[in-house]
């Protein structure tokens, strides 16, 4: 069994950790917008292997963990993902730090407000100009679209006050 945190804010130490006492060596090489590979070291019977993740880069990141047996076999243990977020202090003031899910509720608000509004009414359903085609989707499908990314930021905030699950289901059958 491997032991890993699965998100991780930039700065933070990104701590490996398995049980495997038949390696004489291990390794783990994280790959991404940033790579770096660290030697394992035996602790207590457990392998570890530690990174400081300052200078890394925000984004999906994935990491193998490798063993060298004593007649020089290597086998990979290992092959996990992770996530790193940007930290608040390399962040520029006026940033936006919305999720993306939040962002895309704003937008999708924005524009259904200016739906009857002269100046910012896009709801030409289809319309053709030098041979190029452009199509708005119906009202339904966006307030569908909208749905969805207003679920998903519900999920994120119970995430964010440590609560799982998508949350109370209130269906009601008659």
């Amino acid at each position: 069994m491997i032991n890993y945190p699965q998100d991780i804010v930039a700065g933070e130490t990104f701590k490996v950790c398995f049980l495997d006492c038949e390696f004489a060596s291990t390794s783990i090489i994280i790959g991404g917008p940033s790579k770096q590979t660290v030697p394992g070291t035996l602790e207590n019977g457990h392998w570890t292997a530690s990174f400081d993740s300052t200078t890394w880069a925000a984004g999906n990141y994935q990491f193998e963990a490798w063993g060298t047996t004593s007649t020089n076999e290597k086998r990979l243990v290992a092959r996990e993902s992770f996530t790193v977020s940007a930290s608040l202090a390399s962040t520029a003031a006026g940033a936006d730090v919305r999720s993306v899910a939040q962002q895309n509720v704003d937008a999708l608000e924005t524009y259904l407000a200016g739906i009857g509004n002269p100046d910012s009414d896009q709801s030409v359903a289809r319309y053709r100009i030098n041979n190029r085609e452009l199509f708005s989707y119906p009202i339904s499908e966006i307030m569908a679209l909208l749905d969805f990314w207003r679920r998903r930021v519900a999920r994120e905030r119970r995430k964010a006050r440590g609560l799982a699950g998508p949350g109370p289901n209130i269906n009601v059958y008659v």
